[in-house]
């Protein structure tokens, strides 16, 4: 009697988990929709940039690699169609919330397009990692993301310089972003930049 007691009450506490994760995902997702439909950074000013209302499914190996890396943050991929020419389009577009509040603190859009909220400069400044191999997997893994946003999108290779990192964003095997990490001797992220390819920032 006592063993079924307790296997109840694991039950129990394992549905009403269950039930508090997916409630607190729900409430994440709002906060997101309000944000894609009201700030004028991800929507700009004449309004190109319109929330179709669908969140899109990370892969899962990425998403667990993502949690690992960056755990302090949430990624989601939101579907955004533009409007600023005829037919309208829709991209998809990382959304970054805080792990805890759900508060959106960034995005990036499409790797086409190649361009990142104001704060995503800084907004990995609190990790750090173990070593610079450490330092190249979390950056690989970012870089994984944005060049998921594109079905011919690809990693490329790691380029490495005293206190910075890169790696290229492929665009049908041809080299179009770059992910760029500058860290301390800490292997803390000071800065984090998306940049075109030819873009070089006086590192590489």
């Amino acid at each position: 009697m006592k063993d079924l007691c307790f296997n109840l009450t694991v039950l129990l506490a394992l549905l009403f988990a269950d039930s508090a994760g997916y409630g607190q995902e729900n409430t994440h997702a709002a906060k997101i929709a309000d944000f894609l439909k009201t700030d004028l950074e991800v929507r700009t000013d004449s309004n190109e940039w319109q929330f179709t209302g669908k969140f899109m499914s990370l892969n899962p190996q990425l998403e667990h690699d993502l949690l690992n890396s960056f755990s302090g943050h949430r990624f989601w991929i939101a579907e955004m169609r533009f409007v600023g020419h005829i037919p309208p389009s829709d991209y998809p577009l990382i959304v970054i919330t805080d792990a805890i509040s759900g508060e959106v603190v960034g995005f990036v859009r499409h790797l086409n397009w190649g361009l990142a909220s104001k704060s995503f400069t800084n907004l990995f400044t609190n990790y750090h990692a173990d070593n610079k191999e450490d330092l190249e997997r979390k950056l690989l893994v970012l870089g994984a993301l944005v060049a998921s946003t594109d079905q011919r999108g690809s990693v490329g290779s790691i380029k490495r310089k005293k206190k910075a990192l890169s790696v290229d964003l492929l665009w049908g095997g041809a080299a179009w972003r770059k992910l760029q990490a500058e860290y301390d001797s800490a292997f803390r992220i000071r800065r984090m930049t998306l940049l075109n390819a030819s873009q070089r920032r006086g590192f590489f």
